[in-house]
């Protein structure tokens, strides 16, 4: 299991080291609820360019959930791609990545971690504001599959 996990933090920091232009970057803050859990859950994300082709932008985020007598951290890594018609404020996206769930139980002294592939797709509303709402599903497949459902905003920074 030490292996998973200490897999899963390196391609995130690899995610989240890349190089990128500054004009592209943003900041996401959302809320969000687990459909196959049931639990809400709230969340950030930095959004970057990546590969030198303006559609293509890595996005990790962490989720945190509110169980009581348990931590539940879910950390994402992401590359999504953007679909940019030219007559609308929509921004449709579609992207994955890998997922790693963190479970610890505070009155158990238990903990578990669990890696997943997830998929996503979503669409920003007024794509050339500073200041921009999202929607996003997203898919956890692995040994526990779950239906992520979030809605944020996305700060240019």
């Amino acid at each position: 299991m030490k292996q998973l996990t200490s897999a899963a933090f390196v391609v995130l920091a690899l995610f989240a080291s890349a190089g990128t232009a500054p004009a592209q970057t943003n900041l996401g803050l959302y809320a969000g609820f687990n459909t196959t859990s049931d639990d809400a859950y709230i969340g950030g994300n930095l959004r970057s360019g990546f590969g030198g082709n303006p559609n293509l932008f890595l996005y990790p985020s962490v989720d945190v959930y509110f169980i009581e007598d348990v931590t539940f951290l879910i950390f994402h890594g992401n590359i999504g791609y953007r679909f940019r018609p030219q007559s609308v404020s929509l921004e449709p996206y579609a992207g994955g990545g890998v997922s790693f769930r963190y479970v610890s139980s505070n009155s158990r002294g238990r903990s578990d971690g669990e890696v997943d592939v997830n998929l996503n797709a979503g669409v920003v509303f007024n794509r050339r504001s500073a200041t921009r709402p999202f929607i996003e599903l997203r898919l956890l497949l692995g040994e526990t599959n779950n239906t992520l459902v979030q809605g944020g905003v996305l700060f240019s920074l």
